[in-house]
C-alpha cells in the first residue's frame, strides 16, 4: 500500500488543515526481532518477510548463490517478497543476463496458479509474440523446484526497475511525479489494462506499487557491476535461543531487499510497466473475492457482489487520481470497508437501490462541529491539486478535463464506467 506525506482524510472526512507523514515504505532492520515459528521462537535482526510462513506448503527457503533449473538462474540478491512468493534478482547464465525470480508458495503452486495461466495466456494470443504488450512485464521462463516445503512454481521475468510508488516516495517530495511523466505513466498503465482486457484477463491489484520504470541496460550489466549498483546484501542469521538446528524448511538467514536506483535522472522519459499479477483473473474463471488495496477497492468489491473487469477501471480512476495529486481520491488510515464506502458516497453520492439495504445496514459517521466541509470529487481534485505549495503542472482547464475523465471512471454501477479503449480515446491524453 502506498505510503505518502499529503492531504489526507482525517477522521475519515475530506479535511484540509493537517499534513502527516505516514510510515515510510522502506524496508529497515529491525533491532532485533523474535519470530514464533511452529513451537520454536527464532530470532533474526532483518525484517523481511515472516517466519511462520517457512513450513509446509510455504515459502522456499533461498541462500545467495544458490541455482536454479540445474544450474542456469544464480541468485543474487533480493528484490522483496509478498504473501504467496520471494523475489529474487539472479542470473541466467545462459544468456548472461539478469532476471527476476519469483518463488511461489508451495500451496500456491498448482497448474491454477493465476500469474501463471495470465502470462500463458498473454503469450499464447500475442501475434506477433509480445508486440503489443510493452507495458506488461514479460515472463521469460517458468519451472518447478522441489524444496524442503514442497514443489514449487518459479517464473522467471525482466527485471525492472523500482515501482512507481519507490520513485515517488524517494524523489518527490510533494509525493507527485512532473506532470508530463504522472500523464505518460497514466496512459502506459492504460495501454497495458487494454491488452489485458481485450483477452478477458482482470488485474485485480492496479496501483502504484504495481507500475515499475524500465532501467535501460540493468538487465544486461555484468554481475560485478550488478553488485556495486545494488550494494553487497545484507543478511540476518536466524538462530535458536536453546542453541539447537533451525527446523527443516527454515531458511539459515533473511535477506534485507536491494534498494533499485530511484534516481536516475532519465526516469521521466522511462516508460512503466505493469506487474504483480497475483490477484489477476479471467472472465471465465475469477476468485471469490479480490484483495486490491482497500482504498482503491470497487464498490461492488467493497459489498461483496459479483464482479468483472471493470474493478480495473474504478482502480485506474484512483490510481490516475494519486499520480496527478499525490495522494488516492479515498484512504484506507485506520478505515474498514464501511469507511472508504462512506468516502466514496461523500464525494460521487450515495450507492444505487441494489446495495441500499447494505448500505442502510452499516455504521455511519458521528457528525461533528469541526467537521470540514464535504467535497465533491471535482472540488476536492481542485483543492489536492492548487492547494499545496507545489507549482502545478497543468492548468486549471486540463485539471478539469482530467477530473472529468477520473469521475466517469469512479462511478458506483460498473457498467457506467467507460471501457479502458474509450479512456485511451478521450481528449486528455491528445497531447501523451
Amino acid at each position: 500500500m502506498c505510503c505518502s506525506l499529503g492531504l489526507i482524510h482525517l477522521g475519515l472526512r475530506p479535511l484540509t488543515a493537517v499534513r502527516v507523514r505516514a510510515p515510510p515504505r522502506a524496508y529497515h532492520l529491525s533491532q532485533h526481532r523474535s519470530f514464533i515459528t511452529s513451537k520454536f521462537r527464532y530470532a533474526c535482526d532483518v525484517e523481511a518477510e515472516p517466519l511462520h510462513r517457512y513450513r509446509s506448503g510455504g515459502y522456499h527457503p533461498v541462500r545467495l548463490g544458490d541455482a536454479f533449473k540445474q544450474g542456469r538462474y544464480k541468485v543474487l540478491h533480493k528484490l522483496g517478497h509478498g504473501g504467496f512468493s520471494t523475489v529474487w534478482i539472479a542470473r541466467d547464465q545462459s544468456l548472461n543476463r539478469n532476471v527476476a525470480l519469483r518463488i511461489v508458495t508451495s500451496e500456491n503452486s498448482s497448474s491454477i496458479n493465476r500469474e501463471l495461466c495470465t502470462h500463458r495466456r498473454l503469450l499464447e494470443n500475442s501475434v506477433p509474440p509480445m508486440n503489443d504488450h510493452k507495458h506488461i512485464v514479460r515472463l521469460l521462463d517458468n519451472f518447478e523446484h522441489l524444496g524442503p516445503n514442497g514443489m514449487h512454481i518459479c517464473l522467471v521475468l525482466e527485471l525492472l526497475g523500482p515501482s512507481v510508488a519507490t520513485v515517488i516516495e524517494e524523489r518527490f517530495a510533494s509525493n507527485r511525479l512532473p506532470g508530463s511523466v504522472a500523464k505518460k505513466a497514466c496512459k502506459e498503465m492504460a495501454l497495458a489494462l487494454e491488452v489485458l482486457h481485450a483477452q478477458g484477463i482482470g488485474h485485480g491489484d492496479l496501483h502504484t506499487g504495481n507500475l515499475a520504470f524500465m532501467i535501460p541496460g540493468l538487465k544486461l550489466l555484468p554481475e560485478e557491476e550488478l553488485s556495486k549498483k545494488l550494494g553487497k546484501p545484507k543478511v540476518g542469521p536466524l538462530s535458536r535461543p536453546d542453541g539447537e538446528a533451525l527446523e527443516p524448511g527454515m531458511p539459515e538467514y533473511l535477506v534485507w531487499p536491494a534498494r533499485l536506483p530511484a534516481n536516475d535522472p532519465n526516469f521521466e522519459k522511462s516508460s512503466v510497466k505493469l506487474i504483480d499479477f497475483g490477484e489477476s483473473f479471467m472472465s471465465d474463471n475469477k476468485a471469490e473475492t479480490l484483495h486490491t488495496p482497500l482504498a482503491l477497492r470497487a464498490p461492488e468489491v467493497l459489498f461483496q457482489d459479483e464482479y468483472d473487469l471493470r474493478v480495473d477501471c474504478w482502480s485506474l480512476g484512483c490510481t490516475m487520481f494519486e499520480l496527478v495529486v499525490g495522494q488516492p481520491p479515498f484512504s484506507s488510515l485506520m478505515a474498514k470497508q464501511e469507511d472508504v464506502l462512506q468516502q466514496i458516497a461523500d464525494l460521487i453520492g450515495e450507492p444505487p437501490e441494489k446495495w441500499q439495504s447494505q448500505w442502510k445496514a452499516m455504521p455511519k459517521w458521528e457528525p461533528h462541529d469541526d467537521d470540514g466541509p464535504i467535497y465533491t470529487l471535482s472540488q476536492w481534485l481542485d483543492l489536492l491539486y492548487f492547494d499545496g505549495n507545489e507549482s502545478p503542472d497543468f492548468t486549471r482547464q486540463e485539471l478539469a478535463q482530467f477530473g472529468r475523465l477520473v469521475g466517469e471512471l469512479l462511478r458506483w454501477h460498473p457498467s457506467d464506467r467507460p471501457s479502458v479503449t474509450e479512456v485511451l480515446s478521450d481528449e486528455w491524453f491528445h497531447d501523451c
